[in-house]
């Protein structure tokens, strides 16, 4: 029947919908153990600038709940970015495969994450690192969140796939540009020169992501 995922369907298959059901569970135990994240996710979403009473009071990268969204963000994102390759560029479909898009995302996450630490040491300055930290934490997670119902729709709705998986694409893009925007933003409101912000983007944000793309 047209709408509903064939037999040997690749993209719903049972594994994706253990998976799924995970996230939703894991979205639902943090909903009822840490319901104060959601209001501070929606005050830290689109401000440019986080504010260092928001950072000391409400955030922390050590939170056991805020890891746990972090880790849900990169399963989702590694989801979305293994169901567009095997749509878009004919990816032979399969749990392993998914691990390795997976994995490749927690690693840009985490290269990232050294990369701002390193600067961080070898500078002896914070220069809104820290901050710029927090939003990519909470920008990735906004991004995760946004993209899920195109995930799932996507996992069981053949006849969609062609024009909502290139919309999850165009979100993923907006968050990822307003990423660089807020870097930006940061960067000046810290007095950091524009050069080593620009610097910094192109090193650490555009071209690994070009590269990551062009692997894909």
């Amino acid at each position: 029947m047209e709408g509903t995922p064939l037999v040997g369907d690749a993209l719903g298959s049972e594994w994706t919908t253990v998976l799924l059901l995970g996230v939703l569970a894991v979205l639902a135990w943090t909903n009822r153990t840490a319901a104060r994240k959601w209001r501070v996710l929606a005050r830290g979403l689109f401000r440019m600038r986080l504010g260092r009473q928001l950072m000391r009071e409400e955030i922390d990268l050590q939170d056991r709940s805020l890891l746990v969204l972090l880790g849900v963000s990169v399963l989702v994102l590694g989801l979305f970015g293994w169901q567009a390759g095997v749509v878009f560029a004919g990816w032979k479909a399969g749990f392993g495969r998914y691990l390795a898009v997976a994995g490749m995302v927690a690693l840009a996450v985490a290269v990232r994450f050294l990369v701002l630490r390193l600067c961080g040491f070898l500078f002896q300055a914070d220069g809104g690192i820290g901050e710029y930290l927090y939003t990519i934490v909470l920008l990735l997670v906004a991004t995760a969140l946004a993209v899920l119902p195109v995930v799932v729709v996507a996992a069981y709705r053949p006849e969609a796939r062609a024009w909502v998986l290139p919309l999850g694409g165009a979100l993923a893009g907006a968050f990822l540009l307003f990423r660089w925007t807020r870097a930006l933003w940061i960067g000046v409101g810290e007095s950091v020169p524009l050069r080593y912000v620009l610097l910094y983007l192109c090193a650490a944000e555009v071209m690994p992501a070009l590269l990551v793309m062009r692997t894909l």
